[in-house]
């Protein structure tokens, strides 16, 4: 993880401030994100990292502010089938790129 958004963490944690980190865990070619991909999502909707392009970044902020309010980590996979990734505990969303792939990632 890159160290600035530890340090943005850091900084928030200390001021009680609400925020979700999103880290890539798994992808499919050609998804543009890669494994280790991590961003910081703040409670009012800013987005630091990268973890894909920007078709994924909607979902991203949508998941992430659903786990910063309700407090529930989540795992999630973007696919362009997502009812074929369906499996116990996991989100399964449509991956909106034209380009397709699939991303895994696990929003806490």
């Amino acid at each position: 993880m890159r160290p600035e958004l530890l340090e943005l963490a850091s900084g928030l944690a200390a001021r009680g401030e609400g925020f979700a980190l999103a880290t890539v865990v798994r992808r499919e070619p050609p998804s543009s994100a890669h494994v280790g991909d991590t961003a910081l999502v703040t409670a009012s909707g800013d987005v630091h990292g990268w973890i894909g392009g920007g078709c994924t970044r909607s979902t991203l902020l949508r998941e992430a502010l659903r786990a910063i309010a309700d407090g529930e980590p989540r795992l999630l996979s973007l696919s362009p089938q997502p009812a074929l990734e369906a499996r116990p505990g996991l989100v399964a969303l449509p991956m909106t790129c034209k380009s397709g792939g699939t991303v895994d990632e696990v929003i806490r």
